[in-house]
């Protein structure tokens, strides 16, 4: 009976060494690497800038990018690569300026900082919106391992419609006229040209100044990319002087904001003016003197 119970604790203190044992193998694992997490260089962008900060479509752009070591190394032999777009294979639309789509840095020092400058552009077929680029990093520590890593940038894009008052036509000079006087009635006509390949919105003429015009504002709504429509409207009856006009072309951009053209000219209408029939010389010295007496005009 002594023995049996004798072998029964020597089990039991066995399997408490070899717990023991384990449970330090396991913090020491453990310890082993937070170590190796933390004394370790770690590359990110801690912050970048778009200049202009919403890139036009087909016309170059800056890209500047702050590459932060935070780790408690210092990085070297460093490798950033601005791969593709965040779901394509490629960066389809973007292409680096005067470099490849990558480049090396010597070192970043623990807790230190490198900006990098990235001249870009984008094919004018690009349609608006927000792209996410992916920047892959790899670099190694003073021990030669290697580390990987990889972050997003966003980048705005707008594609700039180009919106034109073609073959503008007005009268520069013209007689004074009244309403039911025979007279061709001179007209004001423009075409207002898309000359983007896609479609623009909410486009509208409005004609402003001093002129009387039949119509002075025309709403066309959406114009497709190369199409045109045409504004035509007719002056009123007028009086003698020079008027000066503008044309207005107002449309919205992808975003929404609006846009506008104008285009600015001058009609002129010949005839007497009230002044130009009053009478001169003697005879409106006469007219004068009888007006004073009669307590007429001024």
């Amino acid at each position: 009976m002594k023995g049996r119970g004798l072998l029964a604790s020597s089990r039991m203190v066995f399997v408490l060494i070899a717990l023991t044992v384990l449970t330090l193998i396991s913090i020491l694992t453990r310890l082993q690497v937070v170590t190796a997490a933390t004394n370790q260089p770690r590359l990110q962008v801690s912050n970048y800038t778009v200049e202009p900060e919403i890139a036009v479509a087909g016309k170059p752009f800056k890209l500047v990018i702050t590459i932060e070591n935070v780790g408690e190394r210092d990085a070297h032999d460093i490798n950033v690569t601005l791969a593709s777009v965040e779901g394509q294979p490629t960066l389809q639309y973007f292409s680096p300026l005067g470099r490849g789509n990558d480049f090396f840095i010597d070192e970043i020092e623990e807790d230190e900082s490198r900006d990098e400058i990235i001249k870009m552009t984008t094919n004018d077929k690009i349609e608006s919106g927000t792209y996410n680029l992916v920047l892959n990093f790899t670099y190694e520590s003073s021990g030669g391992q290697e580390y990987q890593g990889t972050e997003i940038i966003g980048v705005t894009v707008l594609r700039e419609p180009i919106i034109k008052i073609d073959g503008l036509k007005y009268p520069t000079e013209i007689k004074q006229f009244k309403a039911g006087e025979e007279n061709d009635e001179p007209k004001i006509v423009a075409n207002v040209v898309n000359a983007s390949d896609f479609v623009v919105n909410a486009v509208s003429v409005s004609l402003s100044g001093d002129l009387e015009v039949i119509e002075s504002s025309y709403y066309i709504g959406n114009l497709e990319g190369g199409g045109f429509d045409t504004y035509e409207t007719e002056i009123k009856d007028l009086e003698p002087g020079k008027y000066k006009e503008k044309l207005t072309v107002t449309y919205r951009n992808d975003f929404g904001e609006e846009e506008q053209v104008t285009e600015e000219f001058i009609v002129k209408v010949k005839g007497e003016t009230t002044k130009d029939k009053e009478p001169k010389g003697l005879w409106a010295s006469i007219v004068n003197f009888f007006k004073a007496l009669l307590g007429i005009g001024n």
